[in-house]
């Protein structure tokens, strides 16, 4: 009988490119995620701005116009 040897195959070179489009895609990733990260920061902070803001006069009144509006629809 003959001796079998084991055989290994190296494809250095496609796992590298492989390695490397991977990284590529990570470090996109990472930009895209500090982008919304940034992005919901900013949304946190102009949506707690606006709550934070006394109401108008302008916003009574469209207050009192809309539930004037709703209790006419509704009797």
């Amino acid at each position: 009988m003959s001796k079998k040897s084991k055989i290994t195959i190296t494809r250095a070179e496609d796992f590298s490119e492989i390695e490397t489009e991977l990284s590529d895609a990570m470090e996109h990733l990472d930009e895209t995620n500090l982008r919304i990260e940034t992005m919901l920061r900013e949304h946190a902070l102009t949506a707690a701005e606006e709550s934070d803001k006394p109401s108008t006069a302008l916003d009574e009144k469209n207050t009192t116009e809309d539930k004037s509006a709703m209790d006419q629809h509704a009797g």
